[in-house]
């Protein structure tokens, strides 16, 4: 294919510019994953459910390279989400999570992401042994990008969670320094106090997206991509 010189106005968007001469390959390339967490998206899987975590009090599991294997053979059954006290009365600190799922028919979306209601308070993940991210939030969403390490049929999907405390600092986090509530073991505060919870609180769920035109072509017109149905728009 010969690409051709053509003179673009200055200030033109260059989203409109690919829409205009048909360069819907290179509008993919601009567009970046969608973080604001708004969009509806057009194929989900539900990661609830039954998950596998250890504790990792002695934070040794990082350098180990938990996250390149499957549960430690003292890693026990966990329900996501909920507070890794339930499972681990007690206990503050780093917990591991391990959960292993099936998929075939997310490679075709544009965009994959692993997506995090809510995860207290520091939340890192891996997904095939491939690094995704880490995100410092209480009870905030937070998405990562999934599409690369996704693979058709088995994945498994690795997650550190450190739950802060005021008993120790962990990673350079310890409450009191970073935001939190009236835990119990806050040595600064009299009256009444929680326990200490953490983990992966909220819902985890694999979501995929399609983008708001075809790349199947070179170009369709605008008056084709209105007409699509609504379940291919993000």
């Amino acid at each position: 294919m010969v690409m051709k010189k053509v003179r673009i106005p200055v200030g033109l968007p260059r989203s409109l510019v690919c829409l205009v001469f048909g360069w819907a390959p290179a509008l993919a390339e601009l567009q970046p994953l969608d973080f604001s967490l708004n969009a509806t998206p057009a194929s989900s899987l539900d990661l609830s459910g039954k998950w596998h975590a250890t504790r990792d009090p002695g934070d040794t599991g990082k350098s180990a390279e938990w996250f390149r294997r499957g549960p430690t053979p003292d890693a026990v059954p966990i329900e996501v989400p909920g507070p890794i006290e339930v499972t681990f009365p007690g206990y503050d600190g780093v917990t591991w999570y391990w959960r292993s799922f099936e998929t075939r028919a997310f490679q075709g979306f544009d965009d994959v992401r692993i997506h995090f209601q809510g995860a207290d308070y520091y939340a890192e993940a891996w997904l095939n042994g491939k690094y995704l991210g880490g995100n410092e939030s209480a009870l905030l969403p937070f998405a990562f990008d999934a599409k690369k390490p996704l693979r058709s049929g088995t994945n498994r999907l690795v997650v550190r969670v450190i739950d802060a405390c005021y008993a120790k600092e962990i990673d350079g986090f310890k409450l009191g320094h970073v935001p939190g509530g009236r835990q119990d073991d806050d040595p600064m505060e009299r009256g009444w106090r929680h326990p200490n919870y953490g983990g992966l609180l909220l819902p985890v769920t694999l979501q995929a997206f399609r983008r708001p035109w075809s790349c199947h072509r070179p170009c369709e017109s605008l008056q084709m991509q209105k007409a699509s149905p609504p379940s291919q728009w993000v």
